[in-house]
């Protein structure tokens, strides 16, 4: 512990007499790399005084510990289930705060970790250089202390970004009756003279804004008695950036999640978090600029509020192997945190199946440690362990998985306790078909799935038709903050951390399952849908009226 205090306070105070101190004598090599195909070091150097920013990430303590009280709060078994109050007081991932930020020079930087700082460009694209190193230095007495420092050793890749970003939209002409979400279809669950105070959260990145504009005229279309009383959203910049209201394109994600949301929860009070930024970013062959969602940021806001959601949906992702492995730990574990204070933390699983198609001239899954094996892609955060990550569907009667709901294994995060009878029982009747290509023993994805196909929701000046897995997200968020309005009705407390619940026993009433369908990808026709869970649609879609007397068991029920 000394050697890491005197390290900070060195790193503060740039004091070369404390960071020449005997502790850091013997350095350990942290990480260390080569640069990707593509990436060359320019002839120019960078500035010695040219500012970079680092972010160390100290390790946490007791995670352990919260991971426990997560489970005790989140299990239909316990004692303490549910027992989770609104508002909480604000906490921490750890009392160190997690992150140590650095604004330093290259030179400092590069003494600071014992390695050189060079800058590198990318033949296949026109960005602008980024500054790295190919290894970087600790001192072996912090190695206990610190998970990673970024960007140090993370190069960008040139090829094409995560189909999961984006839903596919098109014109609403001539496609049919598209599916609309209205409150009337749930009359018990929804009054609005109701005193129960739930927020459901969209949260917005990369640029989207959620229009209230936008909103106003959905409303107007499919629920003339919210657009009466003005129903809106609140906004939240937990990064104090504008959100502005005067951009009628570009921001299909953020309307789609909040009119998604609004049109099945209303009158149940909805909040737009939009988080500017990007976080650290490791290359793969799926991603082309780092444009990975900055997770943090909207975390260290909400483990810091008094006034959090009781359910947040998200509808982005990132191909698991680009997020550096000791940011994706962290960010985890954050939700984590978020779900032992009773937020139900919703993520949709993406829209690439188990990969990106491969053609005869390009493999777009192969793996970025150096091996260039071929292997399926999950999706980050999706494949967190602490996350409710939901795939998509179509139709009603069948309801089938959409061939696009990415699904599978994470090469991160071991399988949790509360799927390991349901992957198991998966995993048994599969066999050993495609074995190479995913970890058997990873955490399995996704946990439900929603309704993925012909949303409808205004954006850019008309009505448009949504697809994909950023459309399930919100529908299920939806149906979730509805259940937890049912439960608070009848003396009960908000689900919070919903999956140890969704996998037991008693949960399994409350789904359709989905039997039909693959998610192809890779040059293989992907996993199959089946009887139970499976890695496309995980454990079905909820069916309402039965979920409710789940979360309620009617009397003399258990």
């Amino acid at each position: 512990m000394h050697c890491a205090i005197g390290f900070l306070i060195g790193i503060a105070t740039w004091n070369p007499a404390v960071l020449a101190s005997p502790y850091f004598d013997t350095l350990l090599v942290k990480e260390k790399t080569s640069p990707p195909s593509g990436w060359v070091k320019s002839a120019t150097p960078p500035s010695p005084d040219h500012y970079i920013i680092l972010r160390i990430g100290l390790t946490q303590s007791n995670f352990s510990g919260l991971e426990a009280a997560l489970y005790d709060v989140s299990h239909p078994g316990s004692p303490s289930y549910g027992k989770v109050s609104l508002p909480l007081e604000p906490c921490k991932v750890s009392p160190a705060r997690d992150w140590y930020t650095i604004n330093t020079t290259v030179a400092r930087a590069g003494r600071l970790l014992g390695t050189n700082f060079d800058a590198y460009t990318n033949v296949y694209s026109l960005s602008n250089p980024i500054i790295r190193a190919t290894s970087y230095q600790i001192p072996r007495c912090l190695d206990p202390h610190i998970d990673t420092i970024q960007p140090t050793t993370f190069f960008p890749s040139a090829m094409r970004k995560n189909l999961a970003k984006k839903p596919k939209v098109t014109a609403r002409h001539d496609l049919g009756k598209p599916v609309v979400l209205n409150p009337s279809h749930f009359p018990e669950c929804t009054d609005a003279s109701s005193s129960v105070r739930l927020f459901l959260t969209g949260s917005g990145y990369l640029n989207e804004y959620a229009q209230r504009s936008d909103l106003a005229q959905y409303l107007q279309m499919y629920n003339p008695e919210a657009a009466a009383k003005n129903y809106s959203f609140s906004i939240v910049s937990p990064t104090n950036t504008p959100v502005p209201q005067d951009t009628p394109y570009g921001n299909t994600e953020a309307n789609l999640d909040i009119q998604s949301v609004a049109g099945l929860s209303y009158p149940i009070p909805s909040t737009f978090y939009s988080t500017a930024g990007a976080p650290p970013w490791s290359p793969d062959e799926n991603t082309s600029s780092d444009s990975s969602e900055p997770y943090l940021e909207l975390l260290d806001y909400l483990l810091g509020a008094t006034d959090i959601p009781t359910v947040l949906t998200t509808s982005y992702g990132d191909d698991e192997q680009s997020v550096p492995y000791g940011y994706a730990l962290r960010v985890c574990r954050g939700f984590a945190a978020l779900g032992a204070r009773g937020v139900s933390v919703i993520f949709s699983s993406g829209d690439m199946g188990v990969g990106p198609f491969v053609d005869s001239s390009q493999n777009l899954c192969l793996t970025n440690d150096g091996t260039h094996r071929t292997m399926f892609v999950p999706s980050f955060p999706a494949t967190c362990p602490f996350v409710t990550t939901v795939g998509g569907t179509q139709g009603i009667i069948p309801e089938t998985a959409m061939q696009e709901s990415s699904g599978g294994f994470s090469a991160y995060f071991s399988r949790p306790w509360y799927q390991e009878y349901a992957v198991q029982t998966y995993l048994k009747a599969w066999g050993s078909k495609y074995a190479s290509y995913f970890e058997s023993g990873g955490r399995g994805f996704p946990d439900l799935s929603g309704q993925g196909s012909r949303l409808t929701l205004y954006d850019g000046g008309s009505f448009n038709i949504a697809y994909g897995t950023s459309c399930a997200a919100p529908v299920v968020a939806s149906l979730v903050a509805l259940l937890n309005d049912y439960r608070l009705r009848n003396g009960g407390e908000t689900l919070g951390f919903l999956n140890p619940l969704l996998y037991s026993a008693e949960a399994r009433v409350g789904f359709n399952d989905i039997t039909v369908g693959n998610n192809p990808g890779c040059g293989t026709d992907g996993f199959k849908a089946t009887k139970g869970w499976d890695p496309i649609s995980g454990l079905g879609t909820i069916n309402f009226g039965k979920m409710k007397d789940v979360v309620v068991p009617k009397q003399g029920s258990r």
